[in-house]
């Protein structure tokens, strides 16, 4: 995964190895959301998008089958959110 979905990624991993994922809510990271994706918004989008149905396509299991659905309507959201950025 180049940008998103690779945390999820890693939690569906370390749980195959009965690994245990857990919430601490007491730890707090700073996450300055758009930084990084400020000088190139459309690609950010683009590779969002397809982590999202590459991590769907890992793990979908059996709702695999769900995926000529969902791959028109992914990538609709995609230029949905593109249309935004230039709107």
């Amino acid at each position: 995964y180049f940008l998103h979905f690779e945390d999820l990624d890693y939690c569906v991993r370390l749980h195959a190895f009965n690994w245990q994922v857990m919430f601490v809510p007491f730890i707090e990271i700073e996450h300055l959301q758009g930084v990084s994706s400020a000088q190139a918004p459309v690609q950010v989008i683009l590779h969002k998008h397809r982590s999202m149905l590459r991590f769907f396509y890992k793990y979908g299991g059996v709702q695999k089958i769900l995926l000529p659905i969902l791959v028109p309507l992914i990538l609709l959201r995609a230029l949905g959110q593109i249309i935004r950025v230039y709107c």
